[in-house]
């Protein structure tokens, strides 16, 4: 395992950490929880796999009180007790299930995180939150009032540094007008390129965690030839069936990265988003300790060429076309 060190925290993790999402289960019954389910989830499983992600190196994983109604924190906590020390712990706040219809709202006030980042304290049955992180950019009129709560808990103990969700520059400069900015977490694969936000969080040194690496696993064209089937509990049910396995089609574009190289479809399309400038690490979620294990081997892989970087970059302006 490679680790990089998370902007200017001195804080250092694995390139290769474990989004989990995936590990806070099924949808509840109800409304308020549609939206942040997947099907077919073991707890046992989960705990199993973080204790085997440590054997191997990997010491990062990032996770959010909305992942199963705050399930995948309870998951972690479990699964950290006696290693706490050994991980480096990060999670969001801010995103809010609706009560009475489906769908989440945004709320990043202060009286709210505070909330939020307490209760995910004794989920996660810690005493610190290493990145505590805004689940989605706060309003220019309540930046202030927001970091400054972030502030109070980080001078409480409670999380050592903080950050946000986000994928515009824009957002970022409206929360450092009012206090550091640690990490960001932001979309990059592939497909999709978030030069912007990339290229400054490097020159300013803000870690980036990359979610969703993997594309939702299109890349792999499990689904270019068959329509998907998922369990019930699984948020993925009400995508466009012709719509995933359009996209699924498009990921075979980029098995020139796997056919012969000495990476797996999994490792290669990791490596091409570490390879990104401005990436600290990716954060790609899995279910299986067989997933796990191919996942991290992403951080020993070969590095893209100069030549399949191309290619990738004409796949995708082809598909632009």
């Amino acid at each position: 395992m490679k680790y990089k060190k998370i902007g200017n925290t001195g804080v250092e993790v694995s390139r290769v950490g474990i989004g989990a999402w995936q590990i806070g289960g099924p949808e509840g019954k109800g409304a308020s929880s549609v939206g942040h389910g997947w099907g077919n989830v073991s707890d046992d499983e989960s705990i199993r796999l973080i204790h085997q992600a440590e054997e191997i190196g990997i010491n990062l994983i990032d996770t959010a009180d909305i992942y199963g109604d705050g399930h995948s924190e309870s998951v972690i906590g479990e699964a950290l007790q006696g290693r706490r020390e050994n991980w480096i712990v990060a999670t969001k706040g801010g995103l809010v299930s609706k009560q009475d219809e489906v769908g989440q709202y945004m709320d990043v006030s202060a009286a709210h995180i505070r909330k939020a980042c307490e209760a995910s304290l004794k989920r996660l049955k810690t005493e610190y939150i290493d990145f505590y992180q805004l689940h989605g950019p706060p309003e220019a009129e309540g930046a202030a009032e927001t970091m400054g709560e972030l502030a109070k808990l980080r001078d409480e103990g409670k999380i050592r540094f903080y950050g946000v969700s986000a994928n515009s520059v824009k957002h970022i400069i409206i929360m450092q007008e009012h206090g550091p900015v640690d990490i960001i977490q932001l979309d990059a694969n592939i497909f999709r390129e978030e030069v912007s936000a990339l290229y400054y969080a490097l020159r300013q040194n803000i870690g980036t965690l990359v979610k969703s690496p993997l594309a939702w696993g299109a890349t792999f064209g499990k689904y270019a030839t068959q329509r998907p089937e998922f369990a019930e509990g699984d948020m993925r049910v009400r995508q466009n069936a012709a719509d995933i396995q359009e996209h699924h089609a498009k990921g075979l574009r980029f098995s020139f990265l796997w056919e012969d190289t000495g990476r797996s479809p999994a490792q290669a399309v990791l490596r091409a988003v570490l390879d990104k400038p401005g990436v600290t690490a990716v954060i790609p979620g899995c279910r299986t300790v067989k997933h796990l294990i191919d996942n991290a081997g992403a951080a020993d892989a070969p590095e893209l060429s100069a030549v399949e970087l191309r290619k990738v970059w004409k796949a995708n302006m082809e598909m632009e076309d």
